[in-house]
C-alpha cells in the first residue's frame, strides 16, 4: 500500500510545474513511510574547496542550529557514509560500525538525545565529483520492506532531479553566464581544447579561451576542472 502511494507521488512530481509545491508534496508523502522531515543537498570538492548547494531542509530549526553550532557537517557519519556508498541505507543498520569511526560517537549521542530514531539516507553520485544526499529522518523507529526502500529511493531521486535541474533553486545562487560561455564549457566538460571548441562553435581559439577564462573568473576558480564541477553542481552542465 505505501509503495503504491509512493509510486503515485513520483508521477505527481513529474506533472507538478511548481517546484515548491512538488517539494511540499514530497515532504507530505514521506510521512506515509514514518519519516517526519527531510534534508536534500549536494556538494563538490573536498575540504576548504568544497562547494555546497542545499535544496531544502525541513528538519527542526533547533536541530539545524545545533548542527551548525557544533560543526557536525565535517564529521557527520551519515554524510561520510553517503560519500562512499552507492546504495541507500538506514543509519540504524550501520550505526555500530559508523560509531566506531574517530570523532563521531558524540554526534550519535546528540542525535539520539534530540529524539531522532533513524535516518534513511539516499546517496546520489554524478559526474565531475558531484555528490548529493537526500536524508529522511524519523522520530520513531521505522520498518521498511525491500519494495518500500526501492520506492523511497526512486522518490528521493525524483525530487533531487527536479531540484538540481532548477537553476538557482536552493541555497546556492547560479552564476550569471552567457549562452556562449555555457556552450564553451559544455565542450570543456567533453574534454575539448580551445582549438577544438573554436572549430565546433565557429569562433577563433582566442575567443574560446577568452570565454573559458571569463567563466573561471566568475566562479572564482583556477582550473577548468574546478569550473566544470561547479557548473555541474549549479545545474548548468
Amino acid at each position: 500500500m505505501r509503495a503504491a502511494q509512493g509510486l503515485a507521488l513520483i508521477a505527481a512530481l513529474a506533472a507538478e510545474r511548481d517546484l515548491e509545491k512538488a517539494v511540499d508534496a514530497y515532504l507530505s508523502a514521506i510521512r506515509i513511510f514514518g519519516f517526519d522531515c527531510c534534508a536534500a543537498g549536494a556538494w563538490t570538492g573536498v575540504g576548504a574547496a568544497r562547494a555546497n548547494r542545499f535544496y531544502f531542509n525541513s528538519w527542526p530549526d533547533s536541530w539545524k542550529e545545533l548542527y551548525v553550532r557544533k560543526n557536525f557537517f565535517e564529521l557527520d557519519p551519515v554524510v561520510i557514509e553517503s560519500r562512499r556508498s552507492m546504495t541507500p541505507f538506514l543509519v540504524s543498520e550501520r550505526e555500530a560500525r559508523l560509531r566506531a569511526m574517530p570523532g563521531v560517537a558524540h554526534i550519535f549521542d546528540e542525535f539520539h538525545a534530540f529524539g531522532w530514531a533513524d535516518v534513511f539516507a539516499v546517496p546520489i553520485h554524478g559526474p565531475f565529483g558531484y555528490q548529493a544526499l537526500v536524508a529522511l529522518a524519523a522520530l520513531s523507529p521505522v520498518a521498511l520492506d525491500s519494495a518500500e526502500r526501492a520506492v523511497l529511493t526512486a522518490m528521493a531521486a525524483a525530487i533531487h532531479d527536479r531540484c538540481h535541474a532548477a537553476i538557482g533553486f536552493g541555497s546556492r545562487p547560479a552564476p550569471k553566464l552567457t549562452a556562449r560561455q555555457i556552450a564553451c564549457m559544455r565542450w570543456v566538460a567533453a574534454g575539448k581544447s580551445d582549438s577544438d571548441i573554436a572549430t565546433l562553435l565557429d569562433i577563433s581559439p582566442a575567443t574560446a579561451h577568452f570565454h573559458v577564462e571569463k567563466v573561471k573568473t566568475a566562479l572564482g576558480v583556477r582550473s577548468r576542472t574546478e569550473a566544470v564541477a561547479l557548473l555541474v553542481l549549479d545545474g548548468l552542465l
